[in-house]
Order: structure tokens, then C-alpha cells, then sequence
């Protein structure tokens, strides 16, 4: 997998599939560790990404698409793949135009798997296109 630096001007498509979730997760992991991992990419192994397989993945991508289009703010959702134990929450914090009038949410994303946890919080905004882009603050 290519990683690539994310600004706080860039934006992440989320509904590139299973390539766009996984730069997502990424770029949540590189905010948060960028400073103490500068020199080493290792700490990529110590997440749930890390261990997710393809089906994981699409599950989670679908319950990402699924929360933001139609789920109310503080109503959590979960997802899970029975077969290989890997799951997650969503719980949107709240709704808010963004600088262009765009619908955006704040997710809160909690992912399990391989015996890993995490938890981040994203800015998502639609785009024109109808897809959500994760907003690197």
C-alpha cells in the first residue's frame, strides 16, 4: 500500500472503495502518530486496519456509507464480519454545512480486529459528486 502526506487541505474519498477506506484509516493513524513514527511505518502493524481482510473492508465501508447518508446524529451503528470476528461502531456527533454549504458530519469510528482496537474522529464533507471526503484537520 502507498501512503501519500495528508494536509489539512487535502480530502480522502471514502467512497473509493475499498482503497479509499483503507487511506482513510491511514490518514487517521498518520495524524495521530506522525510525530512519535516519523522514521518508522511499523506502527501501521499495531492497527485494526492492519488486520482486516478484504471482506472486512467492504463491511466497513458499506456501514461507513450507510451511517452518513442515513443515520441520525448520536445514533450509533455497528458492523461486524461473523466469519472473521472484525467489527466496529459509528456514531455520527453531529451535522454542519461546510465552507461551501456542503453537508458535512463529524464520525466517530471504532474498529476492532485482530485482537486491535481503535478509535478516531473524522470530519466528512459531501462532495458535488455524492461522495463523503474525509477532511484532515
Amino acid at each position: 500500500m502507498k501512503l501519500s502526506t495528508v494536509r489539512s487541505t487535502s480530502w480522502v474519498p471514502v467512497s473509493a472503495g475499498t482503497t479509499g477506506i483503507r487511506l482513510l484509516a491511514v490518514a487517521a493513524l498518520a495524524a495521530t502518530c506522525i510525530t512519535a513514527h516519523a522514521a518508522n511505518m511499523g506502527f501501521l502493524g499495531n492497527a485494526p486496519i492492519s488486520r482486516m481482510t478484504d471482506e472486512d473492508v467492504d463491511l466497513f465501508y458499506q456501514a461507513v456509507q450507510e451511517t452518513l447518508d442515513k443515520s441520525p446524529d448520536k445514533s450509533r451503528t455497528g458492523w461486524e464480519n461473523p466469519t472473521t470476528g472484525a467489527s466496529g461502531t459509528l456514531l455520527p456527533l453531529d451535522t454542519f454545512a461546510g465552507p461551501a454549504g456542503e453537508p458535512c458530519r463529524h464520525l466517530q469510528i471504532t474498529n476492532r480486529a485482530g485482537g486491535l482496537r481503535s478509535q478516531h474522529t473524522f470530519t466528512l464533507c459531501k462532495g458535488t459528486d455524492g461522495s463523503w471526503k474525509a477532511v484532515a484537520e
